[in-house]
């Protein structure tokens, strides 16, 4: 079954160099090319972004409540010691500023196929159009935290990041945090 925020809307983006350099969150311009592009993405509006965020604490803060949870999660970050408020943090340490969920990581048009997705008219189409957000789960690593995203056909058809992938969008995800050292 869906969880919370399943009527929250994702905007499809391109971030370039630009955008990350200058005090503009992000980009829909059409002429953004693959050249400029480190990723295409869905964003979260930021009033949903502070919600999904202290969903995931308040989540993973309750989780850690179960004595098994605890002493398991202690043991994969080889923290036997560490209490709820010390895991916390540490997972929680590196929150990601905008969340999104990457439809296609460019790396500035040196990643594969991601001159030929950026040409595409439907790419270009969908670009700063609003997309429903559909959240199934809520998932925490040793190294992360965040939620999975199930993406509609509309989506879909503009989702380029298949690779290890056995059902196409099954990687499909918000990342909430890292730990420490942890890029996202």
């Amino acid at each position: 079954s869906d969880m919370f925020f399943s009527n929250a809307l994702l905007v499809l983006l391109v971030i370039s160099a630009a955008s990350i350099s200058s005090t503009e969150s992000c980009s829909s311009a059409e002429n953004a090319g693959a050249k400029d592009s480190l990723y295409y993405g869905w964003f979260v509006h930021s009033f949903t972004q502070r919600s999904l965020k202290r969903q995931a604490k308040y989540t993973f803060e309750n989780i850690l409540n179960y004595e098994n949870y605890l002493n398991s999660f202690r043991e994969a970050v080889n923290q036997t010691e560490a209490s709820v408020p010390e895991l916390v943090h540490m997972l929680f340490n590196n929150p990601t500023e905008k969340l999104h969920t990457t439809a296609m990581f460019c790396d500035y048009g040196r990643a594969e196929g991601c001159t030929e997705y950026a040409a595409r008219s439907d790419v270009k189409q969908a670009l700063g159009q609003g997309f429903p957000m559909n959240i199934t789960a809520f998932f925490f690593t040793p190294r992360t935290v965040g939620y999975r995203v199930s993406l509609n056909k509309d989506q879909l058809k503009i989702w380029g990041s298949t690779e290890g992938e056995v059902n196409e969008g099954e990687r499909a995800h918000i990342t909430i945090s890292t730990a420490e050292g942890v890029g996202a």
